[in-house]
């Protein structure tokens, strides 16, 4: 089929796709406005006349999807990006590639010279190794490989200088990343992700990268630490090979004084992530979930001065050192769930003064609680499990006087009507949204609750006994009622015949669920 587009608008796109065979032949001017071009499902031979391809100075993105000829594929390529000046980032992606061949290589280095700034290799089945590719990508800024499950190797080469971010994910053959990229002269590197690389049992060798700001680990089965330096000391000995299969359960490495965001998750198999942070200031994240094997945290978790926010669930072995703290003046946001084995929180909580989110939900285990209770300016709070929901009403949850959210899940089997008047039990007038979730016997709302002037939003989840309101009604303030799982109570709402049914017809959204 041959087809001729006689006038073009500007700062358009062409896309060709499942074609046997593309050949494009026409005057620089018809195409000097074209800014993306995708070739997908292409089975055949693919041509770009010469005049055609010098008049591409306007091209941003290039993809390259499903094309099973890689030789014709980098004849194309490499022509083509010869002649790229991108007046902003380029964007070139190479979708199942069968390899990287030295030749190929050589050709590519020449035209990728120019202005590629994101390299994104997705797909690749067969690709085992990456050639070096560094010395001619100098305007690179990005790196993202993606299901290649046999790249084994990376090259052991440095980073192009103005590289900012890594992402590697599915990569399940790839056990480390490169030495070299750890100890690079690259000062720009700032974020590096790796996701779902099932053989990799550490980050690094020795050290991370100096400058990073943002570490993100996801679902690395194998992840045992996050920098090794062992192996490197068994690597530098006479007539000692590489051990790939070594097991370590710590790591003594530094993480970077630059590092903004720890992110870990998934990885079953981690014991350790550092014995200390080695005063780190800059960190102001830090979150480790479904970690079941960690055992400790560093030691000085106090000491991260600029700490934000920091979480940590299903972390089923965890056992914090006794007394540990947390740092008291920017953290804002704390969350301790689903920890089995933790049996105490952190003391002088009272002293955290910024705090403003706080949620400890499914840790048992905790049975002790701070001397000093809890931190009075909470806008928000979580809270589970009824060893904890009974620390905090003994201590009284009126005393937050700038709560905003409260959500109460599970943990009360002994609750009849809340909140219980008959301990004295108040809530914070300045509630605007209550959830009451996992009330076994909870059977009615108390009158009290009337004094929550400020109340908008009120959600009541499986509560299979819950049957009254108060007599008086809901606050004239709520603007959102939504109940799920309270077969007795919805029987009472419904409309136009329940008993309810006048009370809650006031309120502008309504949502009962069976």
């Amino acid at each position: 089929m041959q087809m001729f587009i006689p006038s073009l608008p500007k700062h358009w796109k062409i896309e060709i796709l499942k074609c046997k065979e593309v050949s494009w032949s026409s005057t620089v001017d018809q195409y000097s406005s074209l800014n993306s071009v995708v070739l997908s499902d292409i089975s055949g031979d693919v041509f770009l006349a010469e005049m055609f391809l010098q008049g591409l100075s306007k091209i941003e993105r290039v993809e390259i999807v499903g094309y099973k000829y890689p030789t014709s594929f980098w004849q194309i390529g490499v022509n083509s990006l010869e002649h790229i000046r991108s007046q902003r980032p380029s964007d070139l992606q190479f979708h199942l590639l069968m390899s990287f061949m030295e030749e190929e290589r050589k050709e590519l280095e020449q035209g990728l010279a120019c202005r590629l700034q994101y390299l994104a290799l997705r797909n690749c089945e067969c690709l085992m190794k990456l050639q070096q590719l560094s010395n001619s990508l100098s305007f690179l800024r990005g790196i993202s490989i993606e299901d290649c499950p046999k790249l084994v190797s990376i090259p052991e080469t440095a980073l192009p200088s103005e590289l900012r971010f890594i992402v590697i994910k599915k990569c399940n053959a790839l056990e480390s990343l490169p030495m070299s990229w750890m100890h690079s002269s690259n000062t720009s590197l700032e974020i590096l992700s790796i996701q779902s690389c099932d053989s990799s049992a550490y980050v690094a060798r020795v050290q991370l990268p100096p400058n990073l700001k943002k570490l993100e680990i996801l679902y690395c089965s194998s992840l045992q630490t996050l920098v090794n330096e062992e192996e490197v000391a068994l690597m530098h000995e006479e007539n000692v090979d590489y051990l790939k299969n070594i097991s370590f359960r710590q790591s003594r490495g530094n993480l970077p004084e630059t590092l903004k965001h720890l992110y870990i998750l998934g990885c079953s198999k981690l014991e350790s992530m550092a014995e200390s942070f080695y005063g780190n200031t800059s960190l102001e994240t830090l979150k480790i979930e479904q970690c079941k094997s960690l055992k400790v945290l560093p030691n000085d978790l106090h000491n991260l001065s600029h700490l934000q926010q920091f979480s940590i669930s299903n972390c089923l072995s965890l056992v914090p050192y006794p007394e540990w703290r947390l740092p008291s003046v920017n953290l804002k946001t704390l969350g301790i769930e689903y920890c089995e084995k933790l049996d105490t929180l952190p003391s002088s909580m009272n002293n955290l003064t910024s705090l403003q989110s706080l949620s400890i939900r499914n840790c048992p285990g905790v049975l002790s609680f701070p001397e000093d209770c809890f931190p009075t300016n909470l806008t928000s709070l979580s809270i589970g499990d009824a060893n904890v929901c009974k620390a905090f009403f003994d201590w009284g949850l009126h005393k937050l006087t700038s709560l905003k959210e409260l959500y109460i899940w599970k943990g009360c089997p002994d609750v009849i009507s809340f909140p219980q008047e008959e301990i004295g039990m108040m809530l914070p007038t300045c509630l605007t949204t209550l959830h009451i979730v996992n009330f076994p016997n909870l059977e009615r709302l108390s009158i009290s609750i009337q004094n929550l002037t400020s109340l908008e939003g009120l959600h009541i989840y499986h509560c299979p006994k819950l049957k009254f309101f108060p007599e008086n009604g809901l606050p004239p303030s709520l603007l959102r009622l939504h109940i799920y799982g309270c077969p007795l109570l919805r029987q009472s709402c419904e409309t136009d015949k329940g008993l309810y049914w006048p009370m809650i017809a006031l309120v502008p959204s309504v949502a009962i669920f069976p």
